[in-house]
């Protein structure tokens, strides 16, 4: 069976008209996804996964929360993954739109 990923989502998450799952519910796709390191000023680094999300016509950078991280770890979320946005933050960094998966 073919997921059915929500057409659109990523243009209402952008413009703010989806902030949450009461809203709407998003199911996306994870395309890439890529770890890296992010040194805080004060303690050790923390592992952080970046991902680009896709709802079958656009793609918005992503980051998965470190609370998240053990789905990474035990191989649940990996590329190709159909997921469901239960909790997500759209931010603006550094000029760009950035949704913090939670």
């Amino acid at each position: 069976m073919e997921a059915q990923l929500t057409a659109g989502a990523i243009e209402m998450i952008r413009n703010e008209q989806v902030k949450s799952e009461k809203d709407m519910v998003l199911i996306l796709q994870v395309t890439q996804l890529r770890a890296y390191s992010s040194t805080l000023q004060q303690g050790p680094a923390k592992e952080r996964y970046r991902m680009l999300l896709s709802d079958g016509t656009e793609t918005q950078l992503g980051m998965l929360a470190t609370t998240q991280n053990q789905l990474v770890n035990k191989e649940i979320l990996r590329p190709g993954s159909i997921v469901r946005l239960n909790s997500f933050i759209c931010n603006k960094i550094e000029e760009r739109r950035v949704v913090i998966v939670m």
